[in-house]
């Protein structure tokens, strides 16, 4: 199954190189490869669930529970560059893409020998603690730790110009974290349930297409990034264990353990994804006759949210969770053509 898919999106992919060089062969400027490197020191992370309860609820009152997360700022760089023609694709940074479809499809075309492709990776740390504010589940402490690498590794088609747009191409996200947990009446926090979601995207960036076409000078830099896709969360065996606790203690408490109400035994849960980034900052672009560099400096903001709703029938619970996350800070970028 996985064979056939690399293959009709090649050959999709392959259509479009088709399509553009077309249309744009007389304007397309001519270097070797562009790379460049975005870096942003210090970063600011924050994680949420759009469904919290509303300010002065109390516990007590209601069965419910969410996390409160207060995170560390850390470091975030995105490395992007044309496919090398390489049996493994690597950056100069030793930055490996190759664990996951998308990475592994670049190395297909890199194969193929195909143009007007690169591969964009996003690497980040997410740190700090997620404390539980809600009824006491056994065996669930009331505070979590938040450790976790971010990464994404995006798959990119650039042309000149299409109605606004630089680039289309497929993004790969994949991070843990802690999230609360919901089925029915029972609630309770998991501390390492996995994302993994696979999007559609398309964008522009104005560095990358004024170096692209040799446009010198001081210019404005506009970088925006929009994608939707699907994907799948997995939660531990811990995080069942408490939902099993919990629907336990409220049972006690209720008449539910004598109407069939029951958690549906089920980790893995499909997952739906928006997500989006945007840069506004200055740039300067300039020529060395070998190469050309560029050097820009702007605020970026990136957020992303994720929802994952079971179906349980015959009062068989499915487990729901829903987050939203977003970090955000200035960022400096060196632009490069080789």
């Amino acid at each position: 199954m996985k064979k056939i898919f690399y293959g009709y999106l090649t050959l999709l992919l392959f259509q479009l190189s088709v399509i553009s060089k077309t249309l744009y062969a007389e304007d397309k400027p001519a270097f070797q490869s562009l790379v460049s490197i975005s870096y942003m020191p210090v970063t600011s992370w924050k994680i949420g669930n759009p469904m919290e309860a509303s300010p002065g609820r109390s516990p007590k009152a209601d069965w419910w529970g969410e996390l409160d997360y207060e995170l560390d700022t850390n470091s975030f760089t995105i490395y992007q560059g044309e496919i090398c023609y390489d049996s493994r694709f690597k950056f100069g940074l030793g930055v490996d893409v190759n664990d996951n479809v998308v990475g592994k499809l670049s190395s297909i075309i890199g194969y193929l020998g195909y143009k007007d492709f690169s591969v964009r990776a996003s690497r980040g740390k997410i740190t700090g603690t997620a404390n539980w504010i809600g009824d006491q589940v056994p065996g669930q402490p009331q505070k979590a730790k938040v450790d976790t690498k971010y990464m994404s590794t995006d798959l990119l088609y650039s042309f000149d110009s299409l109605l606004l747009i630089d680039y289309i191409g497929i993004s790969y996200t994949e991070y843990t974290i802690p999230v609360p947990l919901e089925a029915g009446f029972c609630h309770a926090y998991d501390d390492n349930t996995n994302f993994k979601t696979y999007s559609f995207i398309f964008g522009v960036d104005t560095v990358n297409s004024a170096a692209m076409n040799a446009r010198y000078g001081l210019r404005l830099w506009v970088a925006m990034d929009m994608g939707i896709g699907y994907g799948r969360l997995k939660i531990s065996d811990e995080g069942m264990r408490r939902m099993r606790e919990s629907l336990l203690l409220y049972s006690s408490l209720s008449s539910l353990s004598s109407s069939g109400y029951s958690l549906k035994d089920k980790q893995k849960y499909s997952l739906n994804n928006i997500q989006g980034d945007a840069t506004l900052g200055l740039f300067y672009l300039m020529d060395l006759d070998y190469t050309t560099i560029g050097i820009g400096v702007g605020y970026n903001f990136s957020g992303r949210w994720a929802m994952a709703v079971g179906s349980g029938v015959g009062g068989e619970e499915s487990i729901n969770t829903e987050h939203y996350m977003y970090h955000h800070g200035v960022v400096f970028k060196v632009i490069t053509t080789l």
